[in-house]
């Protein structure tokens, strides 16, 4: 019923100080601080979770940000205004989501500033962006959640003028980071259920674990999952 999943640490850490290494785009940081009327985060699956703790972060600084899936955002096109400042995360720049949407701005309707998080510089997501953050994660043989945390993390910290996360401390995290012998058993335990239901809530910005966790589980197990943000989980689910 299940495969197994592995993720090997040491090479998330590399990816992690790769990025940290990295130089920049130089036209990023004025970008980033011209006047816009709103901020838009979007992106798919691992890309628009990851975005979460950023929106919370620049929300609660007082700064207009909406966190929507591509999907979403293409149904609601006057949410992105010629004046706003949109991020767009994929790690592969040709998400089928993000390059419709790009499609659809014309002259008129192009937000001010576009910005892409990806892991690849020759992607049609970054010839639509006016300039790009590369990821820096295809060695770390995994979604490349943990680089894209932290790229959103810079780019917000650039927004607001403060101090990012030390990224060479949390490779340190990562790198000795080893498996809770614990949880062995109880995932034998959910896999042995004759019908096994995981549900996952994480609470303000661990609401991304909580997501990730639910999709890595739906995909690589025969277990349905499903992630929720604390603050939201509807309650009729525990029954």
């Amino acid at each position: 019923m299940t495969s197994a999943s592995r993720i090997d640490v040491e090479a998330q850490a590399h990816a992690l100080l790769d990025f940290c290494y990295a130089p920049v785009c130089l036209g990023l940081y004025p970008m980033l601080r011209d006047r816009h009327d709103r901020i838009i985060l979007t992106g798919m699956g691992v890309s628009h979770f990851a975005a979460l703790p950023s929106w919370r972060r620049l929300m609660s600084r007082g700064k207009e940000t909406a966190w929507i899936d591509t999907r979403s955002l293409l149904d609601r096109p006057g949410l992105a205004t010629s004046d706003s400042l949109l991020i767009a995360t994929s790690r592969s720049g040709k998400r089928p989501e993000l390059i419709a949407l790009m499609e659809k701005f014309n002259e008129t309707t192009r937000p001010a500033t576009i910005v892409a998080i990806t892991d690849n510089p020759a992607s049609p997501l970054t010839e639509y962006s006016d300039c790009e953050v590369l990821l820096r994660s295809r060695t770390c043989g995994s979604r490349g959640l943990l680089n894209i945390l932290a790229a959103h993390d810079y780019i917000a910290s650039l927004i607001l003028n403060e101090d990012d996360d030390d990224v060479t401390s949390t490779a340190r995290v990562v790198a000795a980071t080893t498996f809770p012998t614990a949880l062995g058993g109880v995932a034998d335990g959910v896999a042995a259920s004759p019908n096994p239901r995981l549900l996952y809530i994480g609470f303000s910005e661990h609401a991304t674990t909580s997501l990730y966790a639910a999709l890595l589980t739906n995909e690589t197990t025969g277990v349905v999952a499903q992630g929720y943000v604390g603050e939201e989980f509807p309650h009729d689910d525990l029954q």
